[in-house]
């Protein structure tokens, strides 16, 4: 019976360079991304998207995601909270409500009757692209809603 290999990798905070290693058995590079990815979220660590290469990104430790989001929770901006990485996995529903609540302040349409729809019509159309796009759409939909 073959012996697996264990393959072990070393990651550093790009923020104050504190190290962790994972470790994977030998399989393909793909996979061995996606548990390392995991694995690094199971330890508290934030995986930074730096391309759009899944293969291609760094890493924030445990310490430094707190201080980084508490900074970021600090900002009134929604747009410095986006591109700072503050609303994290969109697949988490605390962070699509998080968003959303966010969102529909920063559009003025928090107590607009139409806010719930105007919000999912957003979604529908900009999530793909990015939680950027949906503040757009919402942008817009409230400058209609507003001259109401």
């Amino acid at each position: 019976m073959p012996v697996e290999k264990q393959v072990r990798v070393s990651f550093s905070c790009t923020d104050c360079g504190k190290t962790t290693s994972v470790g994977s058995d030998e399989r393909s590079i793909k996979d061995k991304v996606r548990e390392f990815r995991y694995l690094l979220k199971k330890r508290g660590w934030e995986i930074i998207h730096s391309a759009d290469n899944e293969y291609d990104f760094d890493v924030r430790c445990s310490k430094c995601v707190k201080e980084h989001n508490a900074f970021l929770c600090e900002s009134g901006d929604i747009r410095e909270r986006i591109n700072g990485g503050y609303y994290g996995d969109m697949r988490d529903a605390e962070k699509v409500q998080k968003f959303k609540e966010d969102a529909l302040k920063e559009v003025g349409l928090t107590k607009h009757p139409k806010a719930d729809k105007a919000y999912a019509y957003a979604w529908e159309e900009g999530h793909s692209a990015g939680i950027h796009e949906v503040l757009i759409y919402l942008e817009r939909i409230a400058e209609v809603l507003k001259d109401d």
